[in-house]
């Protein structure tokens, strides 16, 4: 009997990229799935990464090594554009605050700040997780976890708790941890915060490109907001270094700020400043369930971007905020932290 025509559609092709997403998925494996042959298979792949899909490819011995990072209808195409015509621009990095958890730091995120009003930040980036999310029923570890369990109740935590500081607006994305409320209610947290909080702009989830700019003028500095998906890995630079190589030259910015993975690290690839930037929670039951990688770097960084009369960059300096410990039960203690001119 002869074998039906294997017919690519668009329902396959995002099927086929929902089950490589930030994952790595050997391209014999998905042919055995989807009942077609490799050629096929790299053949979908190529129409996907024409449709902007940023995907890495890698040689094996006997196979072929395939990873998603998504694309650009992840937040949103456009980039933030943010005017400012200093010389010298200081930002501070955070990430993964888990707001609702009973192993959030809201004293830790407040010191932070602290630090940022006082070394004169002009900004803030949370790249994403900037609540616990939800856990389902079966994981009653996770479930254990949650002191403010619901969308509502984690908003609420977020507005009332998270640091104000006058002058110093925070940018922030969302990461998997806060989509759980929009698979669960269909409304997104991001856009909650930032509509009761006018320093809080959301810039959408899993990713976000930044102009900075001068007001008048061409040039700027395009930096990427990204957060990353998926368990840990041995080498903690793995999957961050895939991203880069797997980018699209169009795509390109010239720094990148990573969240998600929970380590400090920076390097340079294909010209663009990569920074993986570490969370301030707790060791929660699911991070130290992570068996590929138990590791929970905790702190945040402040990052100087000096620049030339022509907007290009000049010098780019990290400050590190190490912490050593984390406190029991902080989310019972802490107060918001609100800082005013004066």
């Amino acid at each position: 009997m002869k074998k039906e025509k294997f017919i690519v559609t668009d329902e396959i092709l995002d099927e086929l990229a929902m089950n490589i997403l930030n994952t790595d998925r050997c391209v014999s494996d998905l042919a055995s799935e989807f009942d077609t042959d490799d050629i096929t298979i790299l053949g979908m792949i190529s129409l996907l990464k024409q449709k902007g899909v940023n995907i890495y490819k890698e040689k094996t011995k006997d196979d072929i090594i395939v990873t998603s990072f998504g694309d650009g209808k992840l937040g949103s195409r456009y980039p933030y554009v943010i005017t400012n015509d200093s010389r010298e621009l200081k930002i501070l990095v955070l990430s993964d605050t888990w707001y609702g958890s009973i192993f959030s730091q809201p004293s830790i995120v407040s010191d932070v700040y602290k630090w940022a009003y006082n070394m004169g930040c002009d900004m803030a980036f949370h790249l994403g997780d900037i609540s616990a999310g939800r856990y389902p029923k079966d994981d009653e570890e996770g479930r254990s976890s949650i002191f403010a369990h619901g969308f509502h109740a984690q908003s609420e935590v977020v507005v009332n708790c998270y640091p104000y500081v006058e002058d110093m607006p925070t940018y922030f994305i969302t990461g998997e941890h806060d989509h759980r409320h929009l698979k669960e209610r269909g409304m997104d947290i991001g856009n909650t915060i930032s509509s009761l909080r006018d320093d809080m702009i959301y810039l959408g989830p899993n990713r976000r490109d930044v102009i900075i700019k001068p007001s008048k003028g061409r040039g700027g500095i395009k930096i990427r907001l990204y957060h990353q998906e998926g368990a840990g890995t041995y080498q903690i630079s793995y999957k961050s270094d895939q991203y880069v190589r797997a980018m699209r030259s169009e795509d390109k910015a010239n720094i990148i700020f990573q969240g998600h993975s929970l380590v400090s690290d920076e390097f340079v690839r294909r010209n663009m400043v990569v920074f993986q930037i570490p969370g301030l929670v707790g060791t929660a039951p699911e991070i130290a369930k992570n068996k590929k990688y138990k590791h929970n770097t905790v702190g945040a960084s402040i990052v100087t971007i000096k620049r030339d009369n022509s907007y290009n960059i000049d010098r780019i300096v990290r400050g590190e905020l190490p912490y050593y410990e984390t406190f029991e039960d902080d989310y019972k203690k802490a107060k918001q932290l609100v800082l005013k001119k004066g």
